[in-house]
C-alpha cells in the first residue's frame, strides 16, 4: 500500500496503487471527497449584488461571477454588451432597438391616419437616427413612404426642421379626431 495525503483534511491514509492507477487515492473517506466537491465560496453577484456562493473550482477558472443565468444575460445585453456602439449603428439595428425598447404595447393603428393594423412601421421623425425612442411613431405603410400623408421628401430637407413635421403630424390628428 501507498503512503498518500488527503486533499481536504490533510490527514495521511494508505491506498493501494491499483486505486491510484484509475484516479482515486486523492481523499482519506468519503466524507472529505463530499466536503471538498461541494465546498462553496461566497461571492457577491457582479449584476444584482446579491450574495451567493460558488465552489472554488468553478472561481478559478475565472467564472462564478454571477448568481443566475438571468444576471449573466443581463449583463451582457444591451449598453454592457462588449459589440456595444451607441449611435453608430445601421439603419436596420437602430429600428430593431426601437421596436425591442419602445413602450408596450405596441399601438395597434397608425399614428396618423388611425388605420388599425399589425404592420406598423416605427418611423423617425426627425431624420437623425439617434437612439430616442421619442424620435419614432409608429405608422401605417401608406403614411411611412408618403403616398398617404407623412411627406418623407420633406424629412429630408435640410430647411425644414422636424418640429415642423412633427406640428404637421399634430395637426393631421387633430384633424382626424374632429372627422370622427
Amino acid at each position: 500500500m501507498i503512503k498518500r495525503i488527503c486533499q481536504h483534511c490533510g490527514k495521511e491514509f494508505y491506498v493501494y496503487p491499483s486505486y491510484i492507477k484509475v484516479g482515486g487515492g486523492k481523499f482519506c473517506s468519503k466524507e472529505c471527497w463530499y466536503k471538498y466537491k461541494h465546498n462553496k465560496v461566497k461571492r457577491i453577484c457582479e449584476q444584482c449584488g446579491k450574495e451567493f456562493e460558488a465552489r472554488p473550482s468553478v472561481v478559478k477558472m475565472g467564472n462564478g461571477k454571477f448568481c443566475s443565468r438571468k444576471c449573466m444575460g443581463a449583463s451582457k445585453s444591451g449598453m454592457n454588451h462588449k459589440d456595444w456602439k451607441g449611435n453608430e449603428v445601421g439603419y436596420a439595428t437602430l429600428h430593431d432597438w426601437v421596436r425591442q425598447n419602445k413602450p408596450k404595447p405596441k399601438p395597434n393603428a397608425c399614428e396618423i391616419c388611425g388605420k388599425v393594423t399589425t404592420k406598423l412601421d416605427a418611423a423617425n421623425i426627425s431624420g437623425e437616427y439617434k437612439r430616442d425612442l421619442n424620435d419614432f411613431i409608429y405608422l401605417c405603410k401608406k403614411c411611412h413612404t408618403g403616398k398617404g400623408g407623412f411627406d418623407v421628401t420633406k424629412r429630408k430637407n435640410p430647411h425644414i426642421k422636424p418640429i415642423t413635421i412633427l406640428n404637421q403630424l399634430k395637426s393631421k390628428e387633430e384633424k382626424i379626431c374632429q372627422q370622427q
